[in-house]
């Protein structure tokens, strides 16, 4: 595993950065991948930061979110290409034509479940990919700017679930109150994030929670949602996010379930869990994987036969 050191030195060594966020964004890949983009900047290099499918429109409100592009061949012409919060080279988009043919691709990242495709590999298993972005960006020696912070704010607060999942550590919340020391705009991410939903997200959180159904004594939630919904909200894919934690949110319930169709014939899977109920090697089965009690994948067919699969597999995994 490479070390702090090790990263931060490739990084200085490099005249141009590529970095690239994973596909269906969050706010952890983005949020660390502005805020390597601001210090890269800072240092005079030349710098791009790549999305396959964009950015949702709430995260505009972080510095920099304009510059991201999903032009693959300007990413190509970089120097140095950093992954963020990529667990596999799936979740790369175009970006995994790279993997391999490149002297240097920094893989930075909070999943155990991480498949190490880069040449360097920072991988821990912490609340947030934005806190190991942290410890690199203070290991350098770089004064956090009150804006690069915000971005790391922002996914730090979104993947522990406002400090309620728990992957929140005491140096999870250390690195939060050292951000807010530093002059962070917390009110105005919290604001963005949390306190603003669309006309049309709130159409499509309606419509996705009149499908919720429960099974095995309530034990699990799932909900599904599918391309008219969407058409029918005005709404985009990434106007989803989140939505899982509805179901999971239930009393009685230990799993919640969404699941997507992303295409015709192709459904993406995202799972929750509460305590003693792992969902990592759920996910493994459906060709995903993630953290202990929350992770993804994607299944075939239609929301219906996802469905379907998801029930058998938990039937057989949790002996219900």
């Amino acid at each position: 595993m490479s070390s702090l050191t090790t990263i931060a030195d490739k990084l200085r060594g490099a005249a141009s950065v590529g970095i690239v966020c994973h596909v269906n964004p969050d706010a952890d890949t983005v949020g660390s991948a502005l805020a390597l983009w601001h210090w890269s900047k800072s240092q005079g290099k030349d710098t791009v930061v790549y999305c396959q499918d964009g950015i949702p429109r709430h995260m505009g409100v972080l510095e920099g979110a304009q510059e991201v592009t999903a032009d693959l061949e300007r990413l190509g012409a970089m120097e140095c290409l950093v992954a963020v919060d990529c667990g596999d080279e799936g979740r790369l988009g175009g970006a995994a034509c790279y993997v391999g043919q490149r002297a240097v691709f920094l893989n930075i990242d909070h999943h155990g479940t991480n498949s190490r495709f880069g040449t360097e590999n920072l991988v821990e298993e912490r609340g947030a990919t934005a806190e190991i972005l942290y410890d690199l960006l203070c290991h350098m020696g770089w004064k956090l700017t009150p804006e690069a912070g915000a971005c790391l704010y922002a996914g730090i607060v979104t993947d522990t679930g406002k400090f309620c999942f728990s992957n929140t550590t005491p140096q999870t919340l250390r690195i939060a109150a050292s951000l807010m020391e530093r002059g962070i705009d917390a009110d105005r991410v919290i604001e963005a994030f949390y306190r603003t939903n669309s006309w049309e997200r709130t159409c499509l959180m309606g419509a996705c929670l009149g499908t919720m159904t429960r099974h095995f004594d309530g034990r699990v939630a799932i909900l599904t949602l599918d391309l008219d919904m969407l058409r029918r909200c005005g709404a985009q894919a990434s106007d989803s996010e989140g939505l899982v934690n509805y179901a999971v949110d239930v009393e009685g319930v230990e799993i919640g379930a969404l699941i997507q169709e992303k295409a015709p014939g192709m459904c993406k899977l995202s799972l929750r869990s509460r305590g003693r109920w792992p969902v990592d090697g759920l996910a493994a089965q459906f060709q995903g994987g993630g953290h202990r009690n929350a992770a993804g994948g994607n299944v075939a067919g239609t929301t219906a036969d996802g469905k379907a699969a998801l029930l058998a597999a938990i039937q057989e995994r949790y002996h219900l």
